[in-house]
């Protein structure tokens, strides 16, 4: 077993809840057979005026595992990301990233 690593940064802006997704290997040539990610770091800032901060939640996922046996395809590694900063009523507009690192394990 070998391992290769990946590093990507998802960028997110908006309110509630983001969602941000990369590509990090195509399955054909990267020869994994399953990637897990981990979070490097991350930031999330408001991006209006100074606000208290109730919760921040920040997570990542890589939602795609080979079948046995594959051999050829255009299918791609991806790394899933959640990014969510909220105060008292969840109305504000914020912007941040997450830096991943990815995992890609061959046999």
């Amino acid at each position: 077993m070998t391992l290769d690593f990946v590093e990507t940064t998802l960028e997110f802006e908006g309110q509630g809840r983001q969602t941000a997704q990369n590509i990090v290997g195509n399955v054909e040539t990267s020869g994994w057979v399953t990637a897990e990610a981990a979070i490097k770091g991350f930031e999330a800032k408001y991006t209006d005026t100074d606000h208290h901060v109730k919760k921040i939640q920040a997570s990542v996922d890589t939602p795609f595992q080979a079948p046995k046996n594959f051999t050829s395809g255009p299918l791609a590694w991806w790394v899933k990301g959640y990014l969510h900063i909220r105060d008292k009523n969840d109305d504000d507009k914020f912007k941040g990233w997450i830096k991943v690192q990815v995992i890609g394990v061959k046999e």
